[in-house]
């Protein structure tokens, strides 16, 4: 009973032509990889600090279930996920038993990484530990993201945390995008972690902006520090 809950908790049918002869099922899958009969998502506000602490190889992806998979009664097993590549090699994080990496070179460092589903760690913003940051990337877009500058003074970390943590949640703000969508700004928040956080930032050109668990507006102050030359 268990597991048919987990599947169905797995996989949503978000698309059925009602119309033709043959329904056309589409599954919405989440990120996922099995291996070694756990399950792994893949997490968007965590990237490896550093390629180093990259581990051994343990396996890599056998099956793409979201190419090949219509039956939404599929059980996933070991070595299947839903978007990584046949071949995709799975890789240990050093020191950090609960999550793998992946190699992408769209990625910021170079790797996507994953988590084992089970696991209870929380990788927001609110349960980051701001006081041990040693330094923060800024990054302009948000595929293949362009390296802008490195914020590595104390005083200046401390206070981009302090704007964001003085946002002001909105709950009727729009963004103006009577000229084009907000430009995104990847911020990447390093410590003494093989891990590190990864949050977007956004500016339409008025308003700076980004969301948490609701969205907040940012002083502009803000961009004077993650655009600063």
């Amino acid at each position: 009973m268990r597991r048919l809950f987990f599947i169905l908790a797995l996989l949503s049918l978000v698309a059925c032509d009602m119309n033709s002869d043959t329904s056309e099922v589409v599954i919405d899958w989440v990120d996922f990889v099995n291996i070694d009969g756990e399950q792994y998502q893949g997490l968007h506000t965590v990237k490896i600090a550093d390629s180093r602490f990259i581990g051994a190889e343990i396996g890599q992806v056998d099956f793409n279930v979201d190419e090949n998979i219509s039956n939404p009664s599929y059980k996933p097993k070991d070595g299947d996920a839903a978007f990584l590549e046949k071949g995709t090699k799975l890789y240990q994080v050093k020191d950090m038993p609960n999550l793998l990496a992946v190699h992408d070179e769209h990625e910021i460092n170079g790797y996507k990484i994953y988590q084992k589903e089970e696991s209870k760690a929380n990788w927001n913003y609110q349960h980051m530990n701001k006081d041990t940051i040693e330094k923060i990337e800024i990054y302009e877009g948000y595929t293949n993201p362009k390296p802008l500058h490195i914020i590595s003074g104390q005083k200046e970390i401390d206070r981009l945390i302090q704007l964001l943590d003085e946002g002001k949640t909105s709950n009727d703000f729009s963004p103006d995008i009577s000229e084009g969508d907000p430009v995104m700004y990847q911020m990447v928040f390093y410590h003494d972690k093989p891990i590190s956080y990864q949050f977007t930032l956004q500016f339409d050109g008025d308003v700076w902006f980004w969301t948490q668990e609701h969205l907040q507006i940012v002083a502009d102050e803000i961009g004077d520090i993650v655009l600063a030359p």
